[in-house]
């Protein structure tokens, strides 16, 4: 068994990941990735956590948002929205405290759970608690204590990667395109449509979104098909270019900042070591902004790219992520969690067992992992992401066989 048939090399280990990306997908339900906190009218002191919100970025205005909530906790003790304020607050203030940051995601934890009673139903409580257990590894008494909170939310919905842009001719004929670009010709129209609505909206972030998303997209068709550097580089640093466009315009944009990161990653994949190391600090930068305020995006993929990243980039990543505050063992549990969440997602336990197996030094949990996507079997021919999970079917069952095999050699 050759090595690349259980790990890919270095710069093809994202590429099951990019291939879905050119396959339209027939089931989308929209955008359904914003989390959408709720705010009531009936008490002026939730238009100053309204206003104060706005400006919550690099951890402004937390701990007075945080008073204010205590005291709404007080004056409204039956209602759900104080403690989903504070479970969210809690949280995100524990992210730019690492020492304490245990110690205030337990208190975001709580809050959730408070919230969960009031409304077990709730889909921000589960956000909030997902997001709060990303500092503990405790996995058996998690499972025991939120087992069936996590199972009753799964699974959750999925949609498209991005919002859609406001109605117009030229934005049409480019959705048309993007929603046949299984066809080259297509993607390409597509890509220089929405290059086309961005340039003439150069104050439009969503505009220059969809240009830098589609032009990531047109780059991993052209690595897939082995013109990387001479097609698929360009494209990716004319992505990285309208990203860091939109990024200028809004600089909080959790699809932004994940796009980017991915195109930044693929341009420089076949790089020497040298340049990688210099692009590793601002490709985690993007994917530690994306996991703190929406880990969920796009069915966990940025943790599950975060997973890749550690065991191809090894080390020097599982290193910068313990200087962030997260450790491997973190991953592993909210890949865990998101294998539950998206049980649809082959790519989630194929990255898990790999962790087991490289980090853990666990082949036989790893193989338990793997024999998970192994009983779903191939997807069904109709099934709008066959390719995608058909080959990461076939990274899993190669993965599954090296390990029987050096298990019987053992």
């Amino acid at each position: 068994m050759k090595p690349d048939d259980m790990m890919l090399p270095k710069y093809r280990i994202l590429r099951v990941a990019f291939l879905i990306f050119l396959i339209p997908s027939f089931a989308s339900a929209g955008y359904v990735w914003d989390i959408n906190m709720p705010l009531p009218q009936d008490d002026p002191r939730w238009l100053t956590v309204a206003e104060m919100w706005q400006n919550h970025w690099d951890g402004k205005n937390i701990d007075a948002m945080i008073d204010i909530c205590h005291q709404l906790d007080k004056t409204f003790p039956e209602r759900i929205e104080p403690s989903l304020w504070l479970g969210r607050l809690y949280y995100i203030k524990g992210q730019f405290q690492m020492k304490k940051r245990a110690m205030y995601h337990k208190k975001a934890e709580g809050y959730a759970v408070k919230a969960h009673n009031i409304d077990n139903t709730n889909f921000c409580a589960f956000f909030i608690l997902v997001h709060a257990l990303s500092s503990r590894t405790d996995k058996k008494a998690i499972l025991q204590e939120y087992g069936d909170w996590i199972k009753a939310m799964a699974p959750l919905p999925t949609g498209e990667d991005l919002p859609a842009m406001p109605p117009s001719t030229e934005r049409d004929q480019a959705m048309t395109l993007w929603k046949n670009r299984i066809e080259i010709a297509n993607l390409e129209k597509a890509v220089k449509l929405f290059e086309t609505i961005a340039d003439k909206n150069p104050k439009d972030d969503l505009a220059q979104l969809w240009a830098g998303y589609a032009y990531h997209h047109l780059g991993a068709y052209y690595s897939y098909m082995d013109h990387h550097d001479e097609k698929g580089v360009p494209c990716y640093k004319t992505s990285v270019d309208y990203l860091n466009k939109s990024l200028d315009i809004n600089p909080y944009s959790v699809p932004a900042h994940y796009w980017c990161q991915l195109s930044m990653a693929r341009r420089i994949e076949k790089a020497n070591v040298v340049t990688q190391a210099l692009y590793l600090k601002p490709i985690m930068d993007h994917l530690l902004f994306c996991i703190q305020e929406n880990a969920l995006y796009n069915s966990c993929a940025p943790v599950y790219i975060v997973a890749a990243m550690i065991v191809e980039a090894g080390w020097v990543c599982k290193k910068g992520m313990e200087m962030a505050g997260y450790t491997v063992e973190m991953v592993m549990l909210a890949l865990e969690i998101g294998e539950i969440l998206y049980p649809d997602q082959y790519f989630i336990p194929y990255i898990h067992a790999a962790l087991l197996d490289k980090y853990q030094k666990k082949p036989g949990e790893a193989k338990a992992v793997l024999e998970r996507v192994l009983k779903k079997g191939l997807p069904e021919g109709n099934d709008p992401n066959h390719i995608e999970k058909t080959i990461n079917y076939g990274r899993a069952r190669r993965f599954h066989d090296r390990l029987v095999s050096d298990e019987g050699k053992g």
